[in-house]
């Protein structure tokens, strides 16, 4: 898939790896999301602050801009010790990369 900035859509993992890494995402990261919010080019996900999930998602922004550098992130840090925002998309094809590689699920509406 290719965006219209001319940047190609493709994961740099492949197979067995890619399996891997996509349960370890759901396992480690996804699992703790609070709540989802679906914008136009991108997924906004709420966790609760704690340093672990802080540390879960600065992991997960460094490997991701490794093996996907199409994405865009912005990681918002609530005042007052309140939730951890994390958006990811940048455009329509990479948020629709989210939904079919990566298997993102929304919550029920």
């Amino acid at each position: 898939m290719t965006i219209s900035s001319g940047t190609t859509l493709a994961c740099r993992l492949l197979g067995a790896e890619f399996a891997a890494r996509k349960a370890k995402l759901g396992d480690d990261l996804f699992s703790h999301v609070v709540e989802t919010i679906e914008e136009e080019t991108a997924f906004a996900f709420r966790f609760d602050p704690g340093d672990e999930i802080i540390g879960k998602i600065f992991e997960f922004i460094r490997e991701e801009r490794q093996c996907c550098p199409f994405f865009a992130f912005d990681l918002q840090f609530a005042p007052d010790g309140g939730p951890v925002w994390l958006r990811i998309g940048g455009s329509a094809e990479a948020k629709r990369f989210l939904l079919d590689e990566l298997g993102i699920v929304l919550p029920a509406s």
